[in-house]
């Protein structure tokens, strides 16, 4: 299952100018990691379109908010990868369908728990 990342209130680019102004920067190109520094870059993304990607592309204000990180969908079965944008740090990104993953998995739990209730308790020597 591929999740989705990106179009949150928290999905923006910014930049620092001359005495710490932060202003948006658009046209950012965004790469996937599996960890903060190192480690394997994630290639296998899909646009919001299901094509496939391997960076994503900040929004330069045409189709897109100026500096806002697009939907898309991260590589199977990952629910949070190391976010670069190149300024030297990476920013650790969540999926957006976490809370409907977790609430899908609380229901999964509480049926196997009706379905072992359902079952007669076993002896073990």
């Amino acid at each position: 299952m591929r999740y989705w990342f990106g179009a949150s209130w928290a999905d923006w680019t910014f930049g620092t100018g001359s005495q710490g102004v932060v202003y948006l920067t658009a046209g950012v190109t965004i790469t996937f990691w599996n960890l903060a520094t190192g480690g394997i870059r994630y290639t296998d993304l899909l646009d919001a379109e299901g094509r496939v990607i391997d960076a994503v592309v900040t929004g330069t204000g045409t189709g897109v908010p100026l500096g806002f990180l697009p939907r898309f969908q991260g590589p199977p079965d990952l629910m949070g990868m190391w976010a670069d944008a190149g300024a030297g740090h990476r920013f650790w990104i969540t999926t957006t369908d976490l809370a409907a993953a977790l609430t899908a998995l609380t229901q999964r739990v509480a049926d196997l728990e009706i379905l072992l209730g359902a079952q007669p308790a076993r002896q073990f020597a």
